[in-house]
């Protein structure tokens, strides 16, 4: 969906994990907002800032799996690629960790 400039996207997920001897339930949701702040002389946007938060969540055992929180600025090449560079937080049980994500993203 969208409010004036910004895109908000969510997202779902029932998943089933398997391991060497066992497999696990876990549920995800994904909740982004996408902010557009700079325009081409056609008015699409060619520039945005994007924020994403996703929360795991455990059917058995601990309920608390991890966090995923996301902030980062992006640039449209193309109607078809996107060029994005943002830092990434995941909490999770009793470590945490921090990486910067450059990405080429394709839609089609």
């Amino acid at each position: 969906g969208k409010i004036k400039s910004v895109g908000i996207t969510h997202r779902y997920r029932f998943e089933e994990r398997f391991f060497a001897d066992d497999f696990q339930f876990r549920f995800r949701y994904m909740l982004g907002l996408k902010l557009k702040i700079k325009h081409n002389d056609q008015q699409e946007a060619t520039m945005y800032i994007n924020a994403v938060n996703e929360l795991f969540i455990n059917a058995q055992g601990t309920t608390f799996d991890r966090n995923w929180s996301y902030f980062g600025v992006g640039q449209r090449l193309s109607k078809m690629f996107d060029l994005e560079i943002g830092y990434q937080h995941q909490f999770l049980n009793g470590r945490d960790r921090d990486q910067i994500n450059v990405m080429l993203i394709a839609s089609y």
